[in-house]
């Protein structure tokens, strides 16, 4: 009956790993998560917990923003196909309104928690 072989290959053709979505994924979830657990206030927060939630949530967002850029860069110069560059550029576009949306936030709870908005 039929045996299947593999198809044969050009010698150095291989598939490449794609490190844009594993970019995103720690530019906008771990490494802001870290962040919001390292300087969160356990206890009743006083003014300076509050300062530095707002800053962390800051470093979080600008961490987030930047791994938006990095992982349209690196897909738009590795990627072959028109529809991961588009879904890329799109999916990365939408996470940093998100960030800089999250950036306005922490401003504006870090004036009311202070007591001066």
């Amino acid at each position: 009956m039929g045996t299947r072989t593999a198809a044969p290959t050009a010698m150095g053709t291989r598939a490449r790993f794609g490190w844009g979505p594993v970019i995103l994924l720690a530019g906008h979830l771990l490494i802001p998560l870290a962040l919001a657990i390292a300087f969160n206030s356990y206890g009743p927060p006083d003014d300076a917990a509050f300062v530095r939630m707002a800053f962390a949530t800051v470093a979080g967002c600008a961490i987030s923003i930047a791994s938006s850029v990095v992982a349209v860069v690196i897909t738009f110069r590795h990627a072959q196909a028109r529809i991961v560059r588009t879904v890329t550029g799109f999916g990365a576009g939408l996470l940093a309104m998100q960030s800089i949306g999250a950036l306005s936030i922490a401003s504006d709870q870090l004036l009311l928690r202070l007591g001066l908005g």
